[in-house]
């Protein structure tokens, strides 16, 4: 008993000293994994919101007899709705900035920020102080557009590939979910499946 307590203290020991060692390694390989498994992510929430439209257009093309292509055709319609609103509400928040933005001059503009200068004064040097201890230096602006640039372009990507993700999700979702089953009946056995 004795024997087996200190072997296992002994390789977690050791097990740990290396995590510590290897840390950057390991930081690198949770990154790659991070950026591989969130457009599979994008892509689940994706078929798990459009799948009951996918579902209602396909019904509609199925009415008469089953096509091959009515599950493509409610996909590409879902997606085409979805575009269609994201569009109107950006058109409706563009209207309104720019009715807003017309009735502001440049006066109003400087006097507007002079007073929140003067009336928030501390709080802006409070900011300005945990930007220059974050930054490690005098705060830059392009150092924050830069941040800001590569957060975009990341979100974007992984926006990108989420959606090719959902697509294949509400295509093949089906064929997927069996194939899924088939490997945890390979894996676990068949008594585990006929349990759950």
């Amino acid at each position: 008993m004795c024997v087996y307590t200190s072997v296992t203290v002994l390789i977690t020991v050791v097990l740990g000293a290396l995590l510590l060692s290897t840390g950057g390694f390991w930081k690198k390989i949770w990154l790659i994994f991070t950026s591989v498994l969130r457009p599979i992510i994008i892509g689940g929430i994706i078929c798990y919101l459009f799948l009951p439209l996918v579902n209602q257009f396909e019904k509609v093309f199925n009415k008469k007899k089953e096509h091959k292509w009515s599950r493509a055709v409610g996909i590409l319609c879902t997606f085409l709705i979805v575009l269609l609103v994201i569009a109107l509400i950006l058109l409706v928040i563009c209207v309104t900035v720019y009715q807003n933005l017309t009735m502001i001059n440049a006066e109003g503009i400087q006097s507007l920020l002079n007073s929140l200068q003067t009336n928030y004064q501390e709080i802006w040097d409070f900011i300005m102080e945990k930007l220059e201890s974050v930054s490690g230096g005098p705060f830059n602006v392009t150092t924050v557009i830069s941040v800001v640039t590569a957060g975009v372009k990341s979100f974007l990507s992984s926006l990108l590939f989420g959606t090719i993700f959902g697509v294949y999700f509400l295509m093949d979702g089906k064929h997927i979910s069996t194939y899924w089953m088939r490997g945890f009946r390979l894996i676990f056995g068949e008594k585990l499946h006929i349990c759950s």
